[in-house]
Formats: C-alpha cells, sequence, structure tokens
C-alpha cells in the first residue's frame, strides 16, 4: 500500500490567487503619491515650495491622510506648512489629490537634498497604510550667483544724471519759447485789430452826444484816444527780440496828433467854455478820420507781408 501524500505540499493556484488578490481587483483605491520642489534651485535665505501629494480615483471619504510629518533636509529649513484637498472630473471618473505644501528655507550654500517623505494614510475601518517619496537633491545658491544686477559705475549715474538735466533744461525751454509765440501772436492780432476797435469804442459815445451830456461825452473821447495811444505805443517797444508784432507802431505825426487832441480835450474837461459840444463834435471828427487813416495803413501793410 503506497503512502499518502501531505495535502500542503503543492497549493493550488486558485489558493495562491485568493491570497494575493490586488487591491484593485476589490473596487478599493490606490493612491499614488507624488514630490515636486519649485524652483529647482534656491536662493540662500530665498525660499521654494515642496509639494507632496497623493492622487486617487474615487470619494474623498475612501482614504484618510494624516498631516505627515516635515520633511528631512540638508542645506535647508522648513518654514511652514499647510495642506489642501482637491477634486475633478476627468470623463465619468472622479479623482482626488491631496497636496502636503512645505515653504523651505535656503540655509547653506552648496547641493542640498529634500525628503524622503512618507505619508500615513488609512481606509475607513482599515489598517493604517503609508506611502514614501523618492528624496530630491537641490542647490542652494548665493544671492549674487547671476541673481541680482550689478549696479551702474559711477560714471555713467553722472552721464544719466546730466543728459537728464539738459533733457529737461531743453523742455523748460522750448515750453517758454512755445508761450511767448503763442502770445506773441496775441498781441499782433489785437494790435492790428486796434483801429477798428477804437471806432466802434467811438461810435459808443453818440448817446451822450444826443442826450446832452458834455462831460460824459468829452470823459469818453480822453479815455478812448489814451487807450489807444498807449497802446500802439507798447506795441511798437516790444521788451525783447521774442515780441514783434506785425503791425508797425504809431506813425510820430499821428502820435503827435492824437496827444494834441487830448491835451484839447484836458482844456475842455477842466476849463473850456461853457458850451462844449462843438469843440468835442470837432474832435470826435478828427479823432474818426485819423483812425480810418490808420486802419487804411495797418491794412497796406499786412497785404504787403
Amino acid at each position: 500500500m503506497k503512502p499518502r501524500l501531505p495535502f500542503i505540499v503543492i497549493p493550488s493556484a486558485a489558493l495562491w490567487s485568493c491570497l494575493f488578490l490586488p487591491l484593485a481587483v476589490r473596487g478599493e483605491p490606490i493612491p499614488r503619491v507624488s514630490l515636486r520642489l519649485e524652483p529647482e534651485e534656491v536662493v540662500r535665505g530665498g525660499t521654494a515650495v515642496l509639494t507632496v501629494s497623493a492622487a486617487w480615483e474615487g470619494e474623498a471619504s475612501e482614504l484618510v491622510f494624516s498631516r505627515p510629518a516635515p520633511p528631512s533636509c540638508r542645506g535647508l529649513a522648513v518654514a511652514g506648512s499647510s495642506q489642501r484637498g482637491i477634486a475633478y472630473r476627468e470623463g465619468s471618473a472622479l479623482r482626488q489629490v491631496r497636496e502636503f505644501i512645505f515653504t523651505l528655507r535656503g540655509e547653506e550654500e552648496g547641493p542640498g537634498r529634500v525628503g524622503p517623505v512618507t505619508l500615513v494614510y488609512r481606509r475607513p475601518g482599515g489598517e493604517e497604510s503609508t506611502l514614501s517619496t523618492e528624496p530630491l537633491t537641490v542647490s542652494v545658491v548665493s544671492r549674487t550667483a547671476g541673481r541680482e544686477p550689478s549696479a551702474l559705475p559711477f560714471p555713467a549715474v553722472i552721464a544719466l544724471a546730466l543728459a537728464a538735466a539738459v533733457l529737461i533744461a531743453l523742455y523748460i525751454r522750448w515750453m517758454v519759447r512755445r508761450y511767448q509765440k503763442k502770445s506773441n501772436e496775441l498781441i499782433a492780432d489785437y494790435v492790428e485789430n486796434l483801429e477798428s476797435e477804437t471806432l466802434r469804442e467811438l461810435e459808443g459815445l453818440r448817446k451822450h452826444r444826443l442826450e446832452g451830456e458834455p462831460e460824459k461825452y468829452c470823459a469818453g473821447l480822453r479815455r478812448i484816444l489814451l487807450h489807444y495811444r498807449d497802446q500802439k505805443t507798447a506795441a511798437g517797444q516790444p521788451p525783447g527780440e521774442e515780441r514783434q508784432p506785425e503791425s508797425p507802431a504809431i506813425p510820430p505825426e499821428a502820435e503827435a496828433e492824437l496827444t494834441r487832441m487830448v491835451g484839447r480835450l484836458e482844456e475842455l474837461r477842466f476849463g473850456g467854455p461853457r458850451d462844449r459840444m462843438e469843440d468835442l463834435d470837432e474832435i470826435y471828427r478828427q479823432a474818426e478820420l485819423l483812425l480810418k487813416r490808420l486802419e487804411d495803413l495797418t491794412s497796406g501793410s499786412r497785404t504787403d507781408n
């Protein structure tokens, strides 16, 4: 009679499959862990952001992660930490991402190292599991290693300052010349039309003549003629070369005639005859004829130019 072989010598394939069936077959999510550092080169005294991510497909409640311990670092130090959860859909699949964020500060120049980082998680009602990342290498550099622009040399700064001062001076001079030119144009336009404006003012004195007001008639004539003479005299004597009105100055004989008329009006105003209307009318006619003659002279000068 042959002896019986033990039952446990060769287990069946079905038994091995049952013992080591992957978690995905049973519908349980499998998290994937990743690690990234931004920027990959850290300035001494500056900061970088280390992000540890765990991603899986399913509901957020299917995996519960504990806050990880700060990563071990060489050449850097942990300055702060935070975490956040992200959920999004990709087609019909719901995906979850849990991120643990660490702020790192560069401490010592040279090659550095971050990690590994270990994440601890569990499923509801299940035991804890762990995931670990690979360590990262990082370079900690000096602030002066191509990070900051060098200061301009002192002579270049002086040259730039002088150039700026010259430009400002030229701009101010251009603005002044532009203002003077505009002002001279306005003055020239006013002087060119001075005779016609004065004639219109003389027309306004007729009401005093018609109403029998010799005092107002005399005072108005004197004021108008003095104003005209003073304006023409000032226009003929510009303070500088910039101011050159197109209209010519009052001719000497016309200025003398105006002065004579103003003097006669002074006599009529303070010590003239009692009935002064005829004398005032005569001065009015003389002034009107003189202004029209000067207006023709000014118009002819503009035509020649």
